[in-house]
């Protein structure tokens, strides 16, 4: 192994590493889905970065296994655009798993050539990078960008080296290396968990962790539904991007009056119930949230 193949390999297993302490933070989520996706990319990466390495192989069966972690890498981040309940039940169904196999397809006929390496046409590859580009664009603008960025380019990278008119550019061990490298710095900036400007159990918290977890497109989605509460009950604030905004003049979110703060909190509670359990919630608000089931008047 080469020192790019090594560096790799260590931050492969740091990443294994930070994917795993992180699990806890998916917990009583809709996203079961998307980490499981996020497990099996990780084995089917890991087979296909290590058993060239251990035994002779044919180049095609390679190449099938590293876009095959392609593939299903891509899955996570499709799922976590369908995490809204009760939609998440039947995303993997006709969602996903069509995805698989629509993707899959151009390499699953050149099996029978396995002491070929794979080649795609370009029709394949722009299929591919046109849903890897809005499934990573999904964090664009979250505490997350970065990681998206980093993950999002080592998966292009992958397929792009089988691409027929990339002239093979990519199709080497050091750039597969570079991608594994990639990858898995994306993977340990995903797994941070930072959240700005909210400590201990506030709104705040609960916001930042479920804007940067499921992404802009939900975050717009349930920012939306906040503000149409907002307006119809004539609250004293609306949720941006950036947390709670108080619309009073002179005065701050931590003014608010306890009631203010509790019904803006139980509304709260009830929107998020379509993307996470009680106990998230309770971790985040505390006792407040044990209203979260409570339809809204």
């Amino acid at each position: 192994m080469n020192l790019t193949g090594l560096i790799a390999a260590i931050l492969a297993v740091t990443a294994a590493l930070a994917w795993s302490r992180f699990q806890s933070h998916l917990t009583n989520t809709t996203l079961t889905t998307a980490r499981r996706f996020g497990w099996a990319a990780g084995c089917l990466w890991a087979l296909a970065f290590i058993l060239p390495r251990l035994c002779d192989i044919p180049p095609g069966l390679v190449d099938q296994l590293w876009y095959l972690a392609a593939i299903v890498g891509l899955c996570p981040l499709v799922a976590v655009l369908g995490a809204r309940r009760p939609v998440n039940v039947a995303w993997s169904w006709f969602v996903l798993l069509p995805l698989v196999l629509v993707l899959e397809w151009p390499a699953a006929g050149q099996l029978v050539h396995i002491h070929r390496g794979l080649e795609l046409e370009s029709p394949a590859v722009l299929a591919y990078l046109a849903v890897l580009v809005p499934g990573a664009g999904n964090y664009v603008g979250t505490r997350r960008t970065l990681a998206a960025l980093f993950y999002a380019t080592a998966l292009a990278m992958l397929v792009v080296s089988f691409s027929v008119s990339d002239g093979g550019a990519f199709a080497h061990d050091d750039a597969r290396s570079v991608a594994t490298a990639t990858a898995s710095v994306g993977v340990i900036l995903a797994a941070r968990r930072t959240v700005p400007d909210a400590t201990g159990q506030s709104i705040e918290r609960a916001w930042f962790e479920f804007r940067d977890t499921f992404g802009i497109v939900w975050a717009k989605r349930v920012l939306d539904r906040f503000n149409l509460f907002a307006g119809r009950e004539h609250w004293p604030v609306v949720l941006t991007m950036q947390g709670l905004v108080c619309l009073r003049s002179h005065e701050t979110i931590a003014q608010l009056t306890a009631g203010d703060r509790e019904r803006v909190e139980q509304r709260f509670c009830w929107i998020l119930k379509r993307f996470v359990d009680p106990p998230w919630l309770n971790e985040r608000l505390g006792t407040t949230a044990l209203d979260a089931a409570q339809d809204p008047a």
